[in-house]
């Protein structure tokens, strides 16, 4: 993926986890929030191969 999708998707997974959160849905904000730090390593990964 590119770097502005993986951003896209980082940023809109941490606000839905906030919006989940914020309504006492726990397990589902539990949820977005392991996908937003699969996509921030992901991120991070191709952040570094870019870089080398």
């Amino acid at each position: 993926m590119s770097k502005l999708a993986l951003l896209c998707s980082l940023v809109l997974s941490i606000v839905v986890s906030v919006i989940n959160f914020i309504n006492d849905s726990y397990i589902d904000g539990a949820v977005m929030a392991i996908v937003a730090v699969l996509v921030l390593s992901e991120f991070i990964k191709q952040y570094k191969n870019e870089s080398e």
